[in-house]
């Protein structure tokens, strides 16, 4: 049985832990969530990560040989540690698996965190049977990863929307809360993010809110969707389609973007026919697993 060497990463490694990673992303049985599929994705990601990537990554060598990797992003404010990986390459996948995990729990992942999460494709079984093994079990929001090119978006009619203003913030961070209760980023990060490329566009009525988008660009240049809601008592009037709409045209203004991004819960039939409605196609099948920890303080 292999007894793999575990170190942190270094920065210096950067270029060559994006490149096995992107080796591994390439194939949907090793395909894990959150990095993306290119160098040209994954390098700037891992660049941005708080805290910052090379702390939080673990690193299983044989002969100094790279085969495995395991990175435990953490935010405290939603007390979540995601877990991206395990990304291994070699026969022993489970036993490595298992001491990546292992180390990253007693040196990387504060123990007060309330939940443990990973997620990949669902064509991964290698890290179905890891979850099982480790007690997380699959969460019932599975997800389809779905994009639509820039040419696609180019078609769409031409639709502007507002900002969010200060006077918003509490009916956005309410609808937020109540359209996505266990996500894993909060309304109000949301807003402290706002910026040049990360925009909350929203459709109002009568002063109320109505719903909302926000969107962002992303660390390597791409356009992504991460949250739509409308309230409850506006659904069935075309607001998502206007809300996607405006969020494709506004991320079109930036001429690196050639494709446009989101996920979408499995089973929400009506949601992925909208998309499709719009240009968008299914690219992935993402299962995520979900551990609380019972003895975090």
């Amino acid at each position: 049985m292999i007894q793999p060497t575990l170190t942190l990463a270094s920065v210096d490694q950067l270029d060559q832990i994006a490149a096995f990673i992107a080796a591994l992303q390439q194939q949907p049985e090793s395909h894990i969530a959150y990095f993306g599929a290119t160098v040209e994705e994954i390098a700037p990601y891992l660049s941005e990560l708080t805290p910052t990537w090379h702390s939080v990554t673990v690193l299983a060598t044989q002969d100094d040989r790279l085969v495995g990797l395991l990175t435990a992003e953490h935010d405290h404010t939603v007390s979540r540690a995601w877990l991206h990986g395990p990304l291994i390459d070699h026969e022993e996948w489970q036993t490595i698996a298992d001491a990546l995990y292992a180390y990253a729990v007693e040196h990387l992942i504060p123990p007060t965190l309330a939940m443990h999460e990973l997620a990949g494709e669902t064509a991964n079984e290698r890290l179905r049977q890891f979850a099982d093994r480790q007690g997380f079990p699959p969460a019932p929001d599975s997800a389809a990863a779905m994009s639509i090119t820039r040419t696609q978006a180019e078609t769409l009619p031409q639709i502007d929307l507002p900002d969010v203003v200060p006077a918003q913030y509490n009916a956005f961070i309410d609808l937020h809360t109540l359209t996505f209760p266990r996500t894993y980023i909060t309304a109000q990060q949301i807003i402290d993010k706002v910026d040049a490329s990360n925009r909350i566009l929203v459709v109002t009525a009568d002063d109320q809110m109505q719903g909302y988008v926000y969107a962002r660009l992303d660390e390597s240049g791409q356009g992504y969707i991460d949250f739509i809601g409308v309230n409850e008592t506006a659904r069935r009037r075309g607001i998502g389609r206007t809300l996607t709409t405006a969020a494709c045209r506004w991320l079109l203004t930036f001429p690196d973007v050639q494709t446009i991004s989101l996920t979408v819960n499995s089973q929400n039939s009506a949601a992925q026919a909208l998309y499709k409605s719009l240009g968008f196609q299914i690219e992935r099948s993402l299962q995520a697993y979900r551990k609380p920890i019972t003895n975090s303080v």
